[in-house]
């Protein structure tokens, strides 16, 4: 069976973590290539050392502000035009694989098209009547989270199933470390990339007030790179009464020993696809605090502390109380059954097989 996923990618990313980690996890009986909408370095040199076969769709501009309408227009044309010049290639593949709008407008045109939505609340494009037309001419729709399915569900009556993006099997298997058992201290993480909408700001200013209400020392992580980088350090100074630690990127196995080290892992972001960072901290048994707004708590509601911006440090200690708890390792079980990226690809499996039958083993 051939399967070919088309993504539009943005580095080191959710979406393109599920993706390495599920073009992986290989399964006998089924070829996988991948198009990328636009350029991502980091992915392509990992498809390069793995043999993965790729294409990538090009000229699209990556170099002004994404919000631009020209730029989703421009980039929208670039798409189009290459999908149609490229149909015979395309109708190849037994079963297409949709993350990336607005390719989601032609998935009439694609064989056995499935469809996936990344959001945990919900999107405005599942309301749309336009957009509605083109979901019914896809074989299928995943929704990853449930808002998606519900609001499927709910408008259309569109034949959809939940699959949650897994998480890489490196966090299940690293040996667990010792947290720092410190009655006077707090260490905290926060994984993200340093741009606007994953909030690293509120993260620091409840920090802030953390130790202000405790008068623990409090140490905050915080993992990744971005456009904002100088700005939050400057943020980070004003605040002189925590410790804040800019890590920048680091690989799975130093944020595993990272995570391990901390209390809590701090997701306040505004909106997430999935939250694959909260998931990282699910897995390697710490608790989640984020916002409310973001929609998390639709997955993780049973292993954090939601709530707003003004809380987040009340929340960060009812985090560290929920951790002690039993059912925090219960429910910790729980999501682990569900993230493990054989898992996932076994509900992938059965959407490949009901979309064109049984896999021909060889």
């Amino acid at each position: 069976m051939k399967v070919l996923n088309i993504l539009n990618p943005v580095e080191r990313g959710g979406g393109e973590s599920m993706l390495m980690d599920l073009l992986t996890e290989k399964r006998v009986g089924i070829h996988e290539e991948v198009v990328l909408v636009s350029k991502c370095e980091y992915l392509t040199e990992q498809f390069d050392i793995m043999g993965i076969n790729y294409k990538e769709i090009p000229f699209n501009i990556k170099n002004i502000p994404s919000s631009s309408k020209f730029k989703k227009l421009f980039n929208a044309f670039v798409q189009i035009i290459w999908l149609l010049a490229n149909y015979r290639y395309l109708k190849r593949f037994d079963v297409t694989i949709l993350h990336s709008f607005p390719i989601h407008f032609f998935s009439a045109l694609l064989k056995n098209c499935v469809i996936v939505k990344h959001s945990v609340v919900g999107n405005k494009k599942l309301v749309n009547r336009f957009f509605a037309f083109f979901f019914r001419k896809a074989h299928k729709v995943i929704g990853v989270g449930p808002a998606v399915v519900q609001s499927l569900d709910a408008y259309y009556e569109i034949k959809s199933t939940e699959v949650w993006n897994p998480v890489a099997s490196e966090y299940f298997d690293a040996p667990q470390l010792p947290s720092c058992e410190d009655d006077e201290e707090i260490n905290l993480v926060h994984v993200g990339r340093l741009v606007h909408g994953k909030n690293q700001a509120l993260s620091i200013r409840a920090c802030s007030r953390l130790q202000e209400q405790t008068g623990k020392r409090v140490n905050l992580h915080i993992v990744g790179h971005g456009e904002l980088e100088t700005e939050l350090k400057e943020i980070a100074r004003d605040y002189s009464n925590i410790k804040v630690n800019f890590c920048g990127r680091l690989d799975k196995s130093e944020i595993i020993n990272l995570v391990d080290k901390c209390d809590v892992g701090l997701l306040p972001s505004s909106a997430e696809g999935f939250g694959i960072a909260a998931a990282e901290y699910v897995i390697r048994s710490k608790p989640v605090v984020g916002l409310l707004e973001s929609g998390l708590h639709n997955i993780f509601g049973n292993v954090g502390v939601f709530t707003t911006a003004e809380t987040l440090d009340t929340a960060i200690l009812d985090a560290i109380q929920l951790a002690k708890k039993v059912e925090f390792s219960d429910a910790v079980s729980l999501m682990k059954e569900r993230l493990s990226v054989s898992s996932v690809k076994d509900r992938y499996i059965g959407i490949y097989e009901e979309a064109c039958g049984p896999i021909l083993k060889s």
